[in-house]
């Protein structure tokens, strides 16, 4: 099976909501993920991040600290994703993507999830749990 090699931002807010981003295109179209894409020969995930946020939002991203690798098998391909916590460095603009919002991580999963990331909004719930304990 081949594997894709990808990035995401986790890109949160100083209240700690998340930016949750509806795909506009393709097999999830309507489905939320957290932004992101491959990674180009020769790139770091932190720099292919830089690069693809700015093309999905058109503005940039400070990333702040990995976070998890989430790694899902599709039928077709075996997923392999670094995850960063990042936070925006200008003010986002949906280029790709049908909506874009900051949701409280307790309304987090109100929303359909692609299945690769429903493991990173499970991570960060635990983690926001343990913290509030």
């Amino acid at each position: 099976m081949k594997t894709i090699r990808v990035c995401a931002a986790i890109l949160e807010n100083d209240a700690g909501d998340i930016w949750c981003a509806q795909r506009g295109y393709g097999a999830f179209r309507g489905l939320y993920e957290f932004p992101g894409g491959k990674l180009e020969p020769g790139e770091t995930p932190e720099q292919a991040l830089v690069r693809e946020i700015r093309e999905e939002l058109g503005c940039g991203i400070r990333v702040e600290r990995f976070f998890m690798k989430a790694e899902y098998d599709y039928p077709d391909f075996h997923l392999d994703m670094d995850c960063y916590l990042c936070r925006f460095a200008g003010e986002p603009h949906l280029l790709e993507h049908m909506d874009g919002r900051f949701m409280p991580l307790d309304r987090i999963m109100e929303l359909p999830w692609i299945p690769a990331d429903v493991q990173i909004v499970q991570k960060l719930l635990r983690e926001r749990q343990t913290s509030a304990d």
